[in-house]
């Protein structure tokens, strides 16, 4: 059996977890039963954690890769993974040795072999995100990492991720998303990610919201946090290369540059990350003599902003799906507007999705385009080759689209 196959097989046989409930309530109390039964691998080097709804991704990928260029040993723990579950965990953006990967997989599974959660803590097994954690966790510990560069999985609170003593917080920018966990305005859902401050460390801020930082300064008074760092108070004088221009992308640099700085790590003036890349994000792909565009943008801003970072490409087709519990007739209105056909798919077994209900919204709000319903993202990449006229193709919503399409094809990484 091959290793990525053993690791699916693995994680997969445990139950995910969608929603609020008694195990999201609890999830904290599981997560430290879990890492005492491995003996706390999370205790074994420093922390940077990482909370927000857009950007934490490649600010943990980033901050990663700027650790390893000054010489650490950095673990970055990342979600969720496009092509490859290796994805999830990294050694400053590198796979670890298979048998690094095999032999943290046999402590996991002996410790969880006998793992019985009591009732009052919902289910009795570990669901699959909380294993995620903890196999991170183990894999970090022994590889001897000096940082673990960790990405919250959703929210921040009640994350499976917030049972880590950190040295350093970083909250990036905030808005409305999985509104029907975290809260259906910024105040609650900022409270939601500002739940990752259990600790006086020092905290990095850049929500791009006022009432947002409102929120966050008072969990941090509360926990008597002497440093708050405000990107916006902050300016550069490094000479930074990038894989492309992306204002973006370049403040998600400025954050990892800000959080090096405050760990006391020395950087070099120039930063070259021109080759840097992550999967489905603004990742470059060539297929069939069509030039295809993957990003995993989900949220109404990050749509909105890959959807300007492909202007001058100009797409005329798009892929679509999204995920159940996010803002569709907005981000309907917003992205459907420039494409002349959009296919609209499913996400399959990777993540509840209602492409019927994103169809028939579709349809009302844009009569005239030509858009249709496909059943799995292998047929939604077929038809769009098959409609588009200037052989550019969009391709966004989900990460999860990535795996159905893209497994194995020809490809060249980009970020946002």
């Amino acid at each position: 059996m091959s290793l990525n196959l053993k690791l699916d097989s693995f994680f997969n046989s445990y139950a995910p977890f969608f929603g609020k409930g008694l195990l999201r309530d609890n999830r904290l109390d599981r997560m430290n039963i879990l890492l005492d039964k491995l003996g706390n691998p999370e205790e074994s080097f420093k922390v940077i954690h990482i909370a927000g709804s857009k950007g934490k991704g490649t600010t943990a990928a980033l901050i990663a890769t700027l650790l390893k260029n000054e010489g650490y040993v950095a673990g970055l723990y990342m979600s969720p993974h496009v092509y490859d579950i290796r994805e999830r965990f990294t050694l400053s953006g590198a796979f670890f040795s298979d048998s690094a990967y095999l032999s943290a997989l046999d402590e996991l599974e002996k410790v969880v072999e006998d793992i019985v959660f009591p009732s009052l803590l919902g289910p009795s097994k570990p669901t699959t995100f909380e294993l995620y954690t903890a196999y991170s966790y183990i894999l970090f510990r022994n590889s001897n990492c000096d940082f673990a560069v960790l990405e919250t999985g959703l929210g921040g609170r009640l994350d499976a991720t917030n049972t880590v003593c950190s040295d350093l917080n970083i909250i990036t920018h905030i808005e409305k998303e999985h509104t029907d966990i975290l809260g259906d305005s910024i105040e609650e859902i900022a409270r939601e990610k500002a739940g990752i401050i259990r600790n006086s460390s020092p905290l990095i801020v850049n929500t791009g919201s006022a009432n947002a930082d409102k929120i966050i300064a008072e969990r941090a008074k509360e926990y008597r946090v002497e440093r708050i760092l405000y990107l916006s108070d902050y300016t550069y004088s490094f000479d930074i290369k990038l894989p492309y221009k992306s204002s973006l992308l370049l403040e998600n640099v400025k954050i990892a540059i800000l959080a090096l700085k405050e760990l006391n790590i020395e950087i070099n003036n120039k930063i070259n990350l021109s080759s840097f890349s992550l999967p489905g994000r603004m990742e470059k792909i060539s297929l069939n003599g069509v030039n295809i565009t993957f990003d995993g943008a989900h949220t109404l801003d990050s749509i909105n902003y890959a959807l300007s970072l492909v202007k001058d490409s100009s797409p005329d087709t798009l892929i679509f799906s999204l995920a159940d519990g996010k803002r569709y007739k907005e981000i309907i209105k917003s992205l459907f507007i420039p494409f002349s056909s959009v296919v609209i798919t499913s996400l399959g077994e990777y993540k509840k999705s209602t492409p019927s209900l994103l169809y028939e919204y579709a349809k009302s709000e844009f009569p005239n385009k030509d858009i249709f319903l496909v059943s799995s993202g292998c047929l939604a990449l077929k038809k769009a080759i098959e409609i588009t006229k200037n052989k550019n193709i969009l391709v966004i919503g989900s990460f999860y689209l990535g795996d159905q399409m893209f497994y194995k094809k020809e490809k060249t990484n980009g970020i946002s």
